[in-house]
């Protein structure tokens, strides 16, 4: 996958913005997200989305060029103790 880092962060595609547009019109899910990924590489961003969590979902990013996303598939959550032990090793 392509790399799109800036000090800027991540831009984070959350499965919110993939359910209606303001009319209450159901959107194409994959279109959005595809339009979503492009548009953050043309201002310079990477695409974080979330809610990954089964490999389907997973192809379709890796296919659109997201370089990276999260969802429990990727990653189960991780309490605080655990994590801050991850952070000092």
């Amino acid at each position: 996958m392509s790399s799109h880092r800036t000090a800027r962060g991540p831009a984070v595609l959350g499965p919110s913005s993939l359910r209606t547009d303001t009319g209450g019109n159901p959107l194409d899910p994959v279109a959005l997200l595809e339009c979503q990924v492009d548009l953050t590489h043309r201002i310079g961003l990477d695409a974080l989305p979330e809610g990954i969590e089964t490999p389907g979902p997973l192809a379709l990013v890796e296919r659109i060029g997201a370089a990276s996303g999260q969802g429990c598939l990727l990653g189960r959550p991780l309490g605080a103790i655990t994590f801050g032990g991850l952070q000092r090793a």
